[in-house]
């Protein structure tokens, strides 16, 4: 088994990908957008743009309470002298409320109370909120002292169009949907989205795991030497949580002849094959003979890694074949590490440029503080690693007073611990010893990959 680097696995996933990106998805129908109601479309995709059926706001807009006054008619007005000692006296013709008929002004200098997102009434230029006013309501008449020289016009007011003007596209097609976005197609007045559960949600995905010692019936007695199938349910949980829908299971037995013959007959049915198990170096690891029986081209097999040494990588026509080790831990991080990576390469344009954001992290405690026996099995994994190895700890995401987003190492037995990543929030990677204030790529699970 001749082993690749992390980052060469991760080149050939995206590079390979990106060439045959096209094909696959024009082979493998994408779902049709379905017509919902805006409140059943929250993290959904859309398949329209949103356009702005009118300037917004839609008026000029009162952005304070206070009164509505012609600033420019003072200003010009050479009676009135804005000296710091002058008072300005303006009679309030009415009240202008949100969502009432825009009024007129009558007299240029004279005033309107307003309200908060109420059309400023025509002939007013400017808002002076209450606070810098003095009414007498007996009189009907407001005062300002030390109106400013500086005032401007339209001060408290938000123009027409300001926010944006009729036909801009205020959601682009394609995005997932959030609440500020049905917040804005129902201020839009539109009551149904054109929408789809997902680019990738309709892409067929098999899922197998392998191995006499499964049992995949949850009904069905263990016996001493058996264990439950628990690795297919991890890995289609992390797909579903990356917007992957159309998935399947199925379980092979260690027969070389019932595998090749059950995937001989169903390969063409999938996009994305993801075999788990029989893929190490094991009287009963026929994963590899059999895809290479198959007329699977490999493009890898073995990347100098630590858990996940195995991981296969492969295609045929217009399926992609990733095969991940056995051990629950090394199938989850090979799984988020390189699977999901290639089907986001998916979804992305047909060139061979990796697009995604890498998320990094500060360690928070390194190995000279943690004695615990636990701790020594990974301080142990560090030592007797090759040097080119790359190795990947589960860690617990928080955050420092300064806002840097910081991890702290939980501690694992080996790769076939699934207890150890229970409450982890993702991975890390690294090629050298851990040392406290590092920093390291970050991977995190699909729950918090797209909280």
């Amino acid at each position: 088994m001749k082993l690749i680097s992390s980052s060469d696995a991760e080149s050939l996933i995206c590079n390979l990908i990106a060439s045959k990106r096209d094909a696959l998805l024009k082979h493998w129908p994408i779902n049709s957008p379905i017509e919902l109601e805006i409140m059943q479309t929250k993290n959904m995709f859309l398949c329209e743009n949103i356009y702005a059926n009118r300037n917004a706001p839609p008026f000029d807009r009162v952005a304070k309470d206070g009164i509505a006054i012609n600033l420019e008619y003072i200003q010009k007005n050479s009676s009135l002298s804005l000296d710091s000692r002058d008072t300005i006296y303006f009679p309030i013709e009415g009240i202008q409320y949100a969502g009432h008929e825009r009024m007129s002004l009558k007299y240029i200098g004279n005033s309107i109370e307003v309200m908060t997102g109420a059309p400023l009434p025509y002939g007013c230029d400017t808002v002076i909120p209450y606070e810098e006013i003095d009414i007498d309501y007996n009189q009907q008449k407001a005062s300002i002292k030390n109106l400013s020289r500086n005032l401007k016009k339209f001060t408290n007011v938000l123009l027409e169009g300001s926010d944006f003007r009729k036909n801009d596209i205020l959601i682009k097609s394609g995005t997932k949907i959030n609440s500020s976005h049905i917040g804005i197609c129902a201020s839009e007045g539109k009551g149904t989205l054109q929408v789809t559960s997902g680019p990738l949600a309709d892409l067929p995905i098999l899922i197998t795991s392998t191995g006499d010692e499964i049992v995949t019936d949850f009904n069905t007695p263990l016996s001493p030497y058996q264990i439950r199938s628990s690795n297919i349910y991890c890995i289609r949980s992390e797909l579903e949580l990356n917007g992957m829908k159309n998935i399947n299971f199925l379980h092979f037995r260690d027969s070389k002849e019932e595998m090749l013959d059950q995937l001989a007959s169903i390969m063409e049915k999938y996009a994305v094959i993801i075999l788990s198990g029989g893929i190490s170096k094991g009287k009963s690891d026929f994963v590899a003979e059999v895809l290479m029986n198959l007329g699977v081209e490999t493009i890898f097999h073995g990347v100098a890694q630590k858990p996940g040494k195995p991981f296969y990588f492969g295609h045929k026509n217009n399926t992609l074949i990733f095969a991940l080790p056995g051990n629950p831990l090394s199938s989850l991080i090979c799984l988020r590490r390189y699977v999901i990576l290639g089907m986001e390469k998916l979804k992305q344009n047909s060139d061979n440029t990796n697009h995604h954001r890498q998320l990094c992290c500060i360690l928070d405690d390194d190995h000279d503080n943690n004695h615990d026996n636990n701790h020594d099995h990974q301080l142990k994994i560090e030592e007797n690693t090759p040097d080119n190895f790359t190795l990947f700890f589960p860690v617990k995401i928080n955050f420092s007073s300064d806002a840097h987003v910081c991890a702290k190492l939980l501690p694992f037995n080996s790769s076939g611990d699934y207890l150890s990543i229970r409450d982890s929030d993702g991975i890390i990677e690294c090629k050298t010893k851990l040392k406290k204030g590092e920093v390291f790529p970050l991977y995190l699970w699909g729950h918090k990959n797209n909280a």
